[in-house]
């Protein structure tokens, strides 16, 4: 059965690319997961979500989206940009927040881009998803950069996802540990030197004064 993606993104069936776009951001940061404590319905509704926006927001899907559901296509209003415009239509991670070995999947899709990167993954499909285990993290946020080029139109535009990293108060609280063990491990050993030191400086006057005593008793022979 098809899906009604209008119904989902809460749009017109003749509603431009920029306001479906304005309903998907708005209903993707309402409906995240990671805002709703990883509820099933919500992780549902967002994958529904970002599968109506997919379709939506590109012209080809779109029209063969409203010929198989509706048996025609619908006069979408030309949007005021021109249609070589470089644009990122989104850039989603499947989480905000993260612990170290957790899986994160990420989707994007551009419009007139012949090059993207996407850092710290390096060159990618214009459109596509990635999943990614973040296996070490030091710090408490984490950042991945999407930058799509047109080279023949010399346009260059770029868009930020920062996760928020849940292991780095673990992390950080555990080094902080390791270190006050190491101080007072330094501070054992330097209480130990100094006792050795003691002694042996005791052996050793122990000794001088026991020779110093045998050179007297045969001087005065």
């Amino acid at each position: 059965m098809i899906k009604e993606y209008y119904y989902i993104l809460g749009v017109q069936k003749n509603a431009t690319t920029d306001e479906i776009k304005r309903a998907y951001r708005k209903l993707s940061h309402k409906f995240h997961p990671d805002k709703n404590g990883g509820d099933e319905f919500f992780t549902e509704k967002f994958k529904e979500i970002q599968e109506a926006y997919e379709v939506l927001s590109n012209p080809k899907k779109r029209k063969i989206f409203d010929n198989s559901r509706y048996g025609y296509t619908y006069t979408h209003q030309q949007n005021k940009k021109q249609y070589n415009d470089l644009e990122i239509d989104y850039f989603n991670s499947s989480r905000l927040y993260f612990e170290i070995g957790q899986e994160i999947t990420f989707s994007w899709n551009t419009t007139n881009a012949d090059k993207v990167t996407i850092s710290p993954f390096g060159e990618q499909p214009t459109s596509g998803q990635r999943v990614y285990t973040i296996l070490n993290c030091e710090t408490a946020s984490m950042i991945f950069e999407l930058v799509a080029e047109n080279v023949k139109l010399g346009k260059r535009v770029n868009a930020v996802l920062i996760l928020k990293n849940n292991s780095y108060k673990e992390h950080k609280q555990k080094t902080k540990e390791e270190i006050e063990k190491e101080g007072r491990q330094i501070l054992e050993e330097q209480i130990y030197n100094k006792q050795v030191q003691k002694v042996v400086t005791v052996i050793f006057v122990a000794i001088f004064l026991f020779i110093l005593f045998r050179v007297i008793q045969l001087a005065l022979r």
